[in-house]
Order: C-alpha cells, then sequence, then structure tokens
C-alpha cells in the first residue's frame, strides 16, 4: 500500500536534495532558495519553502500558481556574501530529520483523502489494484476489508487497529508481523505541512510500543484464545523475539525430522499439497491390501499346516514379503523420468493425475521408507516364527510335508514352469535339517540374501539422510547406483528358493516393468552422451558471476548448450540432466531449461551451492 503513489517518493527525494543543500550548516551560503512543489493530480496549489535569518519557513499554498504535476526550483542570489549561520545545530538537526523523513505514505494519504468517492469501497478497490503489482491477484474480500479499515482508521495510531489485529488472529501461521502500514508519527513542525496542508504544527508522538509477536499455539481452540490474549497484552524485546523464533523453529525441525520424510522439503510443487497426499494414503491402502490378499492365499488357502509348523508369524512374513516387492516396483516407477513425461503428456493438466508425477520424488522417498519398514516385519516375522520352526523340526521329513519347493505337484498355485533349482540353496527336497541359527541365517540362500539386502537398506538410509546427503553427496551418489541394480538381483535369488510361496521370485511380479522403463531411461541416456558429447552437444557459450569474495561459492554459472541433433525434445519449465567428465564422469545432475522450444541453444542458469555447481564455477 505505501507502494501505490510511486511518483510522489520520487519528488519528495528532489526536494529532499534540495533541502539536506541548506541542512549543511557551517558552510558559508550566498545563495536564498524557493522551494515550489507541487504532486500530480493535486489541484490545490504549490506550497513554498524560504529560508530566512529563522530557518526554514513553511508558507501556505497559493491557489493562484496552477499545478502542472512538476517540482520547482528557484534559487536567486542573497544581497550579502558575508557568512551567516542559519541554523542551530539543534534545528539542523530537525531539518534533516524532516528533509529525509519518508513521506510517502503521507501524501498519498492526504492526496486519496481529497477525492470525493473516497470511502471504504473505494480503499478497498484501490489496495486490490495495488496488490496486483505484487503477484497477489485475488485478495480476498476478508483482507481487503481488515486493510481498508486500517487506512481509513482516523488520527495517528500508535500500534495496530482492531481490524489488523483480528486479520492477525485469522493468520496464524505467520512467523513476524510488519510494523503498523498508517500512523506515521509526526517529526515536528518542519514536516508537518510538506504535502500542503496548513493545519498547525503538532509536536513530536512518543516512540511506537513493540508489538508482541507471540505465535499461538495450533492445538486447539481454547488454547489458540489463549495464546491471542497474551499476545496482545504483553511486550517483547526484539531480543526475546528473536529467541522465540529460534526455540520454534528448532522445535519444528525436530519434529519434521521425525516423520516419514524427515528433513526433506519441497519447495516448489505446482500442485495441491492435498492431492499428492491422498495419492500417498492410496498407494498404502492398495500395496497393504495387496500383501493382505497374498498372505491369505499363500498362508491360508495353499499351505494350510505353514502354520502349525512355524507359527502365526508366518502369515505376516508373507504379507510383509509382497508388500516390500510392490515397494520395489514403485521405487523404481518413479525413476523411470521419461515414462513420467509421456504420461504428463497425457493428463492435459488435470490436477488430480499430475500430483503423483510432479511428486515423483516425494514418493520416491515414501516409497523408500515403506519398504525399509515392510522389509523388518518380514525379518522380524521370520526371525520369531520360520527359524524356530525350522530348528524344532524332527526331521527333514517333517518339512519336506510343508514346504512347496518339495511338493510342486501337488500344491495348487504352485508355478512349476521355471526351474531355479541350481540359485536353492541347501537343495530341496531337505536332506538334513539346520539345527543352529548360524546355519538357517549363513548356510541358506534366504537366510544369506536376506543378510545382505538388510546392509544394503541399511547403507542406503545412512547414506540417503538430508545432512549425509549434502556433506557427503559422492558417497551417497555411488551407494544409491549399487544399490539400484543389486536390490533386485538378491531379491529375486531371495525368493528363488520357493519354501513358503509361489514358486517364483515375487519381484519378478511387482517390479519387472519399472525396471524395464527405468533401464530404458538410462540407456537413452547413455545413448546421447556417447554419441553427441564433444559433437553435437558443445558448450557455445558460458559466463561466470563470482560468489563470495570472488570465489565459486554463490557464484552464478550461465550455460549455452548446443542440443543434441535427434533423441532429444523438450517443452519450456522441464528440466535436463549434466554430466561433468573432467570432474565425476558418472554424475548427472538436473538443472532446469531457462531457454524456448525455439531457441538455438540450451540453457541453463546454475548457482554455486554444492561441490559439483562450484566446481562447475
Amino acid at each position: 500500500s505505501r507502494r501505490l503513489l510511486a511518483g510522489s517518493r520520487r519528488r519528495v527525494a528532489g526536494t529532499n536534495q534540495l533541502a539536506g543543500m541548506v541542512a549543511g550548516g557551517g558552510h558559508r551560503s550566498a545563495w536564498g532558495v524557493d522551494l515550489q512543489c507541487c504532486y500530480a493530480n493535486h489541484s490545490d496549489g504549490d506550497f513554498s519553502m524560504h529560508t530566512g535569518p529563522r530557518g526554514l519557513q513553511v508558507v501556505s499554498p497559493r491557489p493562484q500558481v496552477p499545478c502542472k504535476g512538476d517540482v520547482h526550483f528557484a534559487i536567486s542570489p542573497r544581497s550579502t556574501t558575508t557568512d551567516v549561520q542559519f541554523l542551530t545545530a539543534e534545528e539542523q538537526k530537525l531539518l534533516n530529520k524532516a528533509a529525509f523523513e519518508d513521506l510517502g505514505w503521507k501524501c498519498a494519504l492526504d492526496f486519496l483523502e481529497q477525492r470525493s468517492d473516497w470511502g471504504a469501497e473505494r480503499a478497498r478497490s484501490v489496495l486490490v489494484q495495488g496488490a496486483k503489482h505484487f503477484g497477489v491477484l485475488d485478495l480476498d474480500a476478508f483482507t481487503s476489508r481488515a486493510l481498508s479499515n486500517h487506512l481509513l482508521k482516523e488520527g495517528r495510531a500508535t500500534e495496530p487497529s482492531e481490524a489488523i489485529q483480528r486479520m492477525r488472529d485469522r493468520i496464524m501461521d505467520i512467523a513476524e508481523e510488519s510494523a503498523p502500514l498508517a500512523g506515521r508519527r509526526p517529526v515536528g513542525s518542519i514536516a508537518t505541512d510538506v504535502c500542503g496542508n496548513d493545519s498547525p504544527a503538532t509536536p513530536a508522538m512518543p516512540p511506537t510500543p513493540p508489538v508482541s509477536l507471540e505465535i499461538p499455539s495450533d492445538r486447539t481452540m481454547s488454547r489458540r484464545d489463549k495464546s491471542r490474549k497474551l499476545g496482545r497484552a504483553t511486550t517483547m524485546t526484539a531480543k526475546d523475539v528473536k529467541n522465540h523464533l529460534e526455540a520454534k523453529s528448532k522445535k519444528a525441525g525436530s519434529m519434521r525430522k521425525n516423520l516419514m520424510q524427515g528433513g526433506i522439503e519441497w519447495k516448489a510443487s505446482l500442485f495441491h499439497q492435498g492431492s499428492l497426499l491422498k495419492w500417498k494414503v492410496l498407494l498404502h491402502v492398495l500395496v497393504f491390501c495387496i500383501g493382505l490378499a497374498y498372505a491369505l492365499k499363500v498362508v491360508i488357502g495353499m499351505y494350510p499346516r505353514a502354520i502349525e509348523v512355524f507359527g502365526w508369524p508366518v502369515f505376516f512374513a508373507r504379507m510383509g514379503g509382497m508388500m516390500a516387492a510392490c515397494w520395489t516396483g514403485i521405487l523404481y516407477w518413479t525413476m523411470a523420468r521419461e515414462f513420467l513425461s509421456g504420461l504428463y503428456r497425457c493428463t492435459r493438466g488435470r490436477s488430480v493425475l499430475v500430483a503423483p508425477l510432479d511428486g515423483h520424488k516425494d514418493l520416491h522417498i515414501m516409497s523408500g521408507m515403506a519398504l525399509c519398514a515392510t522389509a523388518v516385519e518380514h525379518t522380524v516375522a521370520h526371525m520369531i516364527g520360520t527359524v524356530p520352526g525350522i530348528m524344532k523340526a524332527e526331521d527333514a521329513s517333517k518339512l519336506n510335508e510343508v514346504v512347496g519347493c518339495a511338493n510342486k505337484n501337488t500344491t495348487s498355485g504352485y508355478i512349476t514352469g521355471a526351474d531355479l533349482s541350481f540359485l536353492q540353496w541347501p537343495s530341496c527336497p531337505f536332506e538334513t535339517v539346520p539345527r543352529t541359527i548360524e546355519e538357517v541365517l549363513f548356510k541358506t540362500v534366504p537366510g544369506l540374501t536376506g543378510i545382505l539386502l538388510l546392509g544394503l537398506l541399511y547403507a542406503i538410509y545412512k547414506t540417503g539422510r538430508d545432512e549425509r546427503r549434502k556433506t557427503h553427496f559422492d558417497l551417497f551418489w555411488y551407494v544409491h547406483n549399487v544399490g539400484i541394480i543389486l536390490w533386485p538381483v538378491l531379491l529375486f535369488i531371495h525368493g528363488t528358493n520357493g519354501w513358503i510361496g509361489v514358486g517364483f521370485p515375487l519381484v519378478a511380479f511387482t517390479a519387472f516393468l519399472p525396471m524395464a522403463l527405468y533401464l530404458w531411461n538410462r540407456i537413452g541416456r547413455g545413448l546421447r552422451y556417447y554419441l553427441f558429447v564433444g559433437k553435437a552437444v558443445k558448450i557455445i557459450h558460458a559466463r561466470v558471476r563470482p560468489g563470495k569474495g570472488g570465489g565459486p561459492d554463490g557464484a552464478l554459472t550461465n550455460l549455452h548448450i548446443s542440443p543434441p541433433t535427434c533423441m532429444w525434445n523438450f517443452k519450456p519449465g522441464m528440466y535436463a540432466f549434466i554430466c561433468m567428465p573432467e570432474y565425476a564422469p558418472l554424475q548427472w545432475h538436473p538443472f532446469t531449461i531457462c531457454s524456448g522450444k525455439d531457441d538455438p541453444t540450451v540453457d541453463f542458469l546454475i548457482a554455486g551451492v554444492g561441490d559439483w555447481t562450484r566446481e562447475l564455477a
């Protein structure tokens, strides 16, 4: 609102420069100054300011002088050239304060109040129009009404009006408040009539007391009302405010770390966050139902005696195994970026369908966390049910009566078309029974691959945490890429024994297609790299704006790169992966393309915030 009439601020600045010449006491001045100032669309005439023996004097408006919307300066020589101290030290101080005080807001109010149609509705329309220039295209009725009421408040306020208090109570998620918009305190008789008013001078008002920034809790309505009352009644110093905000920020940070996606920030989103949340809930429910149905089919339908030998934990082990296989498929689906781009073109901008595509990063992180949880469930259930059941079996024949690999032809639903016996260890049917936990875990394919899978999961989790990824990105990148290859291989081998299952690894059913799409994406990227790097794809132009201390930290690198001649198609708003072979030949980092579709080059603007980007600069 204070910038509605930007022209007034510029004209006042011109007046301040000349007044500053007068305020510089102690010099020999042989000039008298006559200032005539008027503002655009102000038809009440000019006012003039004269220097005399007693300092700066304000003369009442002169209607006979037409206002042309400009600032005029008339400087005439004095009749004497003797040294004269025009202003005392106190008067110089007051003049400097008056000359360089920001009076644009007061002048804007005086201008608006002289309009015949000035009132609540007119004030709202002006504020709504001004808000559009600051990116607020649709200022809601409540906010515009509160601001217009504050704008029309009479007198000089020393604290926020009731309208602003009500608006603050409504918007509870703000971190700080701005100072009162209206009610700038006067600075003395020199500044009172600068905008052409002939009202008597008003003495300076006492300083505005600090406004409490107490942010109430959102737990309950009664707690919120209590915090509002306390926030209005107390006064906090700047130090108290800083300590309060730091404590609140630290508490919020610790709470975020305890969530499923702790420490991960989603900074830019083109969709409503609620749409992605619905997809997350839907995926959890869908995977849970698939796991439950699979466990019922296998444990109750295919192996009714399994519960007698291994107990009810085997039901949850089968359920957790299927859920882990499903989350593996979703993980690879979120990494198949070219496939996601193709789906995006088919959505035609419908936000419900766009949400999981734009939020693939969030879904990838959520899937990784869910995969860890289901893998732990699968492991614990086997450790308390299957492992003791195997060790307590009387002989190998008792185990062979239960497991599916020893009864392929009599177990309904068991897949017999694929022979994976070369991966089974120990061979099935059982010849001996493992009697110790070491034999079960380290001398069987399911036990050994299970330990390797858990170790791989832990390494990915440890290096993928937010703080570790920022400080050791290379380690995070290499561990993740090794995991991308090893995880499906170990998971496939883990399910080849077919003791209590359908006779074929589950990951082949749930993750084969997503892994094929991801593999196609990586093959295409590799082909573009080896076919076009250094040939069609070259850096045409590069410019670097140095960062802190002239170094690469915080530098901005502008790259113009020639695009590949084929296997390349992009639209505005998309991003591309960039590799810097001389520094990290296997690392590809995504950056938003800032050029148009018809431009001859592909342009990037890259900030030096990490090791790779600083090295690029």
